[in-house]
């Protein structure tokens, strides 16, 4: 039987600080969910620079670094690959906010914890997730350049995800006119630029909603929005259940793990 992919390490931050020459004895995968990272690679001679929506790969035992050019927030996941090659993967690949490796690769640390006694689905995770971008980097080689303006607009979106925006403000952010910023949005993000502030208004949600002793008015308004019966329909749409569903789904998912640890 083969063996599943093993996950050694997870977890995330935001910050605008350098992070030293280091290695892991895993595959590391360091996805960028805001700002704008450099990496350097032991022996390189040129940086890996990534904005959001890019995957830093970076082989086991490789030293290399990571330089936040600016307040940052990534998802990191180091993994023994068990019998998945990934040798020839570039160390740089372009995911995307809105494809289904990233919403994989920054579900998988909450996934981590809800399931931390059993090893055999969060390897079946990580095999699907490994499977996905192979298949990804064999379909598209190092992937599709992002445009920076492109990487500035998703940035712009998530510094403002609470705010009303326009796709003209958005333009005007990265210097494009609206137009020609909601082509370039929709090429390179699978999207349109306000679906995508929704995705992470509902992201941001369920972040919220963790909080016991919030209600669901004070989680709409944290997202931005006015109208809570608007918030719950757009909740319900998105998860298949209304809010204070998903929540109570969510401490009996927390309660189960606890008694199995």
């Amino acid at each position: 039987m083969a063996r599943l992919p093993k996950l050694t390490g997870v977890g995330g931050s935001e910050h605008a600080r350098w992070v030293k020459f280091h290695k892991h004895e895993g595959l590391e995968l360091i996805y960028v969910n805001k700002g704008h990272c450099r990496t350097m690679v032991a022996g390189a001679e040129e940086a890996l620079e990534a904005w959001a929506g890019w995957l830093h790969v970076i082989p086991a035992n490789t030293l290399h670094d990571q330089q936040r050019m600016e307040m940052s927030r990534t998802t990191y996941l180091t993994v023994d690959t068990a019998d998945v090659r990934t040798e020839r993967w570039p160390r740089l690949l372009y995911l995307g906010p809105e494809s289904p490796e990233a919403r994989w690769l920054c579900d998988i640390p909450d996934l981590a914890r809800t399931f931390s006694g059993d090893g055999e689905v969060i390897g079946g995770l990580l095999l699907a997730l490994l499977h996905k971008l192979g298949a990804r980097i064999a379909a598209r080689g190092n992937g599709l350049p992002v445009p920076q303006s492109v990487a500035t607009a998703v940035s712009f979106v998530r510094d403002h995800v609470a705010e009303e925006l326009t796709v003209a403000a958005v333009g005007r952010a990265a210097g494009l006119s609206g137009s020609r910023m909601a082509a370039l949005f929709k090429r390179h993000c699978g999207c349109g630029i306000i679906a995508y502030q929704q995705r992470l208004r509902m992201d941001k949600a369920r972040r919220l909603l963790q909080d016991p002793y919030m209600r669901v008015s004070e989680a709409a308004l944290g997202c931005g929005y006015r109208d809570v019966n608007y918030f719950i329909r757009l909740f319900r749409r998105r998860h298949g259940v209304a809010p204070t569903a998903w929540r109570r789904r969510g401490n009996e998912r927390r309660a189960k793990a606890a008694t199995c640890t």
